[in-house]
């Protein structure tokens, strides 16, 4: 997604199996040139 300036906007997108579940370890992976970028979550 691009905004009026063509600045990449992030987007977040949380998907939760259980209310009980804690994350304990979180990393994030971004591709190089480019708005993407991956989160994985340990539970």
């Amino acid at each position: 997604n691009f905004d009026d300036n063509y600045q990449p906007t992030r987007r977040i997108d949380y998907i939760m199996c259980s209310p009980d579940l804690i994350p304990i370890e979180s990393n994030v992976f971004c591709s190089i040139g480019s708005d993407h970028c991956a989160v994985l979550t340990k539970f």
